[in-house]
């Protein structure tokens, strides 16, 4: 291709077709530059491609582990609940001066339940090393941006705050109980429970830990309720992103 049109350049300048000749000069200096522009066309969109081959990859992780996170918190959310109800429960039985009984062991130790709080914030911290450019969508971006650097860690400080005592109230809870260690006819230390108070929910000290275990409950599974909803709308917009 390149020898047929040399070919011509020589033809003409050998029949002193000047203005022909210049015209053809610029006609293939055209081609060349569409050829170029095209090379460049097809790099961007290859290069566009790869761009949005790894944000939907990255998007879909972050997307995963809002799901997961949503489940935890719907989890931590029963779990809440229960130590509520179950700190009400007791606080009856206390109101219409009941004593304790063998039976309600196994319901006392309800109120026992661990209380945590966590989030998988790995993909999106894989995203914004390398670089938070790599969303092209600006409604995405400050969506995961005010999700992952204020919505979560302001939840986060605000259920630690609330379950701070926890554990102690707990431990103190335990204590009330008596002595968990009991020596059985056969020489060996069985768990069990001896020694519990019969007027353990009349006692002021299981009154107050009753108190914390349901304002806990009270207070910090309505913040979860309540966030649970901005993970679904996450979601939802996450998806509509991915799949678009």
């Amino acid at each position: 291709m390149l020898r047929f049109f040399r070919q011509i350049r020589q033809r003409l300048l050998i029949d002193n077709k000047f203005s022909k000749y210049l015209l053809y000069a610029v006609g293939e200096i055209l081609l060349v530059v569409i050829g170029i522009l095209i090379a460049l066309q097809i790099n961007t969109y290859n290069q566009n491609k790869l761009d949005r081959s790894y944000e939907v990859k990255m998007l879909t992780e972050i997307r995963n582990a809002l799901v997961a996170d949503k489940l935890y918190f719907e989890e931590m959310e029963e779990v809440l609940y229960n130590l509520r109800t179950t700190s009400e429960f007791f606080m009856d039985l206390s109101k219409n001066d009941q004593n304790f009984n063998d039976s309600l062991l196994p319901k006392i130790f309800d109120l026992n339940e661990n209380i945590s709080y966590q989030y998988n914030a790995g993909p999106y911290e894989a995203l914004k090393s390398s670089g938070m450019d790599k969303v092209s969508n600006d409604s995405i971006r400050i969506l995961l941006s005010d999700l992952y650097d204020f919505e979560f860690p302001r939840l986060e400080k605000s259920i630690l705050q609330i379950t701070i005592n926890h554990k102690n109230n707990i431990d103190s809870m335990l204590v009330l109980l008596g002595d968990r260690y009991i020596h059985d006819s056969r020489g060996y230390n069985s768990v069990g429970w001896k020694n519990v108070p019969i007027d353990l929910f009349q006692r002021q000290g299981f009154l107050q830990i009753l108190a914390g275990v349901n304002f806990r409950g009270r207070q910090a599974g309505r913040r979860i309720k309540l966030f649970i909803p901005t993970i679904e709308k996450a979601i939802v917009q996450l998806n509509s992103e991915i799949d678009k």
